[in-house]
């Protein structure tokens, strides 16, 4: 039986026995697959945000871009740059915690994550952006000035 990977697109071969639970052509596709959530991401409402400004922009981009074993929030292949957009809560935007002593340990680590990854994403040759939740909120204009299109 002939079927199309959910990550790919790729046509692929599998036994009729298996034609129910084969979703991928690969292992690859597997983990990428899993990796971005095909079909199970739900972007947060900044996301939306960020999505709304970047199209009424004109701007081309990607959403939830695998590179290497993670997923960015945002890529503009144009630019070849990383838009990534961080959860005032959950990435500890340093204006509304300024002192380290009153973030949790998940937000802690998070920044530990995003430093990682940022420094991954900059020595890999992409260009790494980042907007705060509160910024995208109150003045989605602002994305150009990040992005340097004005």
């Amino acid at each position: 039986m002939t079927l199309v990977c959910q990550y790919c697109g790729k046509k692929y071969s599998v036994h009729n026995c298996e034609k129910e639970r084969s979703k991928y052509c690969s292992r690859s596709c597997l983990a990428l697959g899993k990796l971005v959530d095909i079909g199970g991401h739900s972007d947060t409402l900044p996301e939306r945000l960020t999505a709304s400004k970047l199209r009424e922009m004109g701007i081309t981009y990607i959403p939830q871009y695998p590179i290497d074993r993670m997923k960015v929030d945002f890529y503009l292949p144009v630019t070849n740059t990383v838009l990534e957009v961080y959860g005032d809560y959950w990435h500890a935007n340093p204006r509304k915690y300024p002192k380290r002593s009153m973030l949790n340990e998940t937000q802690k680590q998070n920044a530990i994550r995003d430093r990682k990854r940022k420094n991954f994403l900059i020595k890999s040759g992409y260009r790494f952006v980042y907007i705060w939740e509160c910024q995208i909120k109150e003045n989605p204009d602002i994305l150009s000035e990040l992005l340097n299109t004005n």
